[in-house]
């Protein structure tokens, strides 16, 4: 690792049933714009077991460097003093999505299937503090008909009205396909 911090990620990253790690860093004198206090660290992991994540920390951070989080675990130091280690798990966020489409005579219900599918793994794949935006959902959805020739999009919204999902840098999103709502017009 070329720095501290990545050698506390890489080492969190290779934990049993970690399955991410994302680091942050303050060195400034001043409270961050995520709300890192000063001179300190944040991590944000999804999976694996707190005492080793808290223990990794703790052993590769270096002096004088605070931790921030919601997670604090206590851990004794090389010396058998007590520690309070901070950290964030990562918070799920599920996100719903509301497409209105207007079918073609080719439409399928398999073809709506696909859309739910598309649109949920698109969520699915977004990583930890990445926001869920409206205009980019339509990419996945119309990729279940690229001539356009079964459906057409007449409206696509997240649940709540939003336009776009701001997340926190520890929240990630994540979508069931049932979760991708779809109406089409009635008959």
């Amino acid at each position: 690792a070329s720095t501290i911090m990545d050698a506390i990620l890489g080492t969190v990253k290779n934990l049993a049933n970690v399955t991410e790690a994302v680091g942050y860093n303050n060195p400034n004198d001043t409270i961050d714009s995520n709300g890192i206090p000063a001179h300190s660290i944040s991590l944000v992991v999804s999976g694996g077991d707190i005492t080793q994540i808290a223990t990794t920390i703790m052993n590769k951070k270096g002096p004088g460097c605070g931790t921030f989080g919601t997670t604090s675990v206590s851990v004794n130091n090389q010396y058998g003093i007590p520690e309070i280690i901070k950290f964030f798990l990562t918070q799920v966020v599920q996100v719903t999505v509301n497409i209105s489409i207007s079918p073609l005579t080719s439409y399928t219900t398999n073809i709506g299937t696909e859309i739910q599918n598309a649109v949920a793994a698109y969520i699915n794949n977004l990583t930890t503090g990445m926001n869920v935006k409206a205009s980019k959902l339509y990419g996945p959805a119309n990729l279940t008909s690229p001539d356009g020739d079964t459906f057409e999009i007449t409206s696509l919204s997240i649940a709540g009205g939003f336009p776009d999902l701001n997340l926190w840098f520890y929240q990630q999103a994540a979508c069931q396909p049932s979760n991708v709502v779809l109406t089409l017009p009635t008959l």
